[in-house]
């Protein structure tokens, strides 16, 4: 009895806090001049007070820029053959000790052929590269420090400096975020975080004889590299080492979510499994490489690597892995 006492009081409903994300979604359509339903489904759900007080503004980051980046003008959503007003939904769901916490509108989506124009405009890409991106990896690229496709600037939604602080926060509490995307139909951002705020669980990996944390809830099958049935990248290479410079023996499945995609990845090494407290990451650091957030671990500073980010890449053709 007293554990359920002290969970309740660590726990709070999750439907006054959405709602609250609801009214700034309609504050800022009415400021735009849009017109936006909001849709709230599983508010009854406790969530942990630390993982909401975290959140909270990741969260009304990504409902402000879905409404100002992603539901239309009434015009524009008659033109196209829509309702003149759009639909926000927010929802939240837990599974196999992970809580996900999605943003879904019905607006025009992600135009991901502008993505990658203005990426190579920014000269973060090459245009071959940009050319020979998947979809999943031209979304990426919305999470780079500054990055925007408006072409003027709006006091609150049109710098393009949300997204990426964003996903630093949820970076530090061992989360990641996901990005589905329908042309036309709209956009889909989902914060998926462990349920429990607590030191998080991540499984050392070697790579140039540094270790690198991988989050366990991302981690698959852990295998010898000749008994791996597919292909399988370079952790070395990824990072943006020499492919061959050491022996890569094992192969770790790294899964981008619970049910999302995954990639072999293949390391020199994997050690053991320790709770780390994690830490907000530099945006330098964030920019250059696969990287999620900081560890300190005694006197050093290391790197945990981003699911998401690595399986993206392990995607990719080689000559852009």
């Amino acid at each position: 009895m007293l554990g359920a006492t002290v969970q309740s009081l660590r726990t709070t409903p999750a439907a006054p806090h959405l709602e609250r994300l609801a009214a700034s979604a309609r504050g800022e359509a009415s400021r735009l001049g849009k017109v936006v339903e909001v849709v709230i489904a599983g508010g009854d759900k406790p969530i942990d007070r630390r993982i909401l007080d975290g959140l909270i503004d990741p969260l009304r980051q990504i409902v402000r820029n879905a409404v100002a980046h992603g539901v239309e003008a009434p015009a524009a959503r008659r033109a196209a053959h829509k309702a003149a007003g759009g639909t926000l939904r927010i929802s939240v769901s837990q599974r196999a000790g992970l809580l996900t916490i999605a943003v879904e509108d019905d607006g025009a989506g992600v135009d991901d052929a502008d993505v990658r124009q203005r990426a190579v405009e920014r000269g973060l890409v090459t245009r071959a590269e940009a050319d020979e991106l998947d979809p999943r990896g031209a979304l990426s690229l919305l999470f780079y420090p500054g990055f925007s496709l408006r072409s003027e600037a709006d006091l609150l939604a049109g710098r393009g400096v949300g997204l990426d602080l964003a996903l630093a926060a949820v970076q530090r509490l061992g989360g990641t975020i996901q990005l589905e995307n329908a042309p036309g139909r709209g956009l889909a951002v989902s914060i998926v975080v462990p349920a429990e705020a607590a030191p998080v669980r991540v499984l050392w990996l070697e790579c140039g004889g540094d270790p690198f944390g991988l989050p366990v809830q991302h981690v698959g099958r852990i295998a010898r590299r000749a008994d791996w049935p597919g292909p399988a990248a370079s952790l070395a290479t990824l990072l943006g080492g020499a492919q061959g410079a050491r022996a890569e023996p094992f192969v770790v499945e790294v899964r981008a979510s619970p049910d999302g995609p995954s990639a072999g990845v293949l390391v020199e090494g994997v050690g053991a499994i320790e709770e780390v407290t994690l830490r907000a990451l530099p945006l330098m650091l964030r920019a250059i490489g696969p990287f999620g957030a900081a560890i300190v671990w005694a006197d050093e500073l290391r790197l945990s690597l981003d699911p998401i980010q690595i399986v993206s890449q392990a995607s990719r053709p080689p000559s852009l892995a």
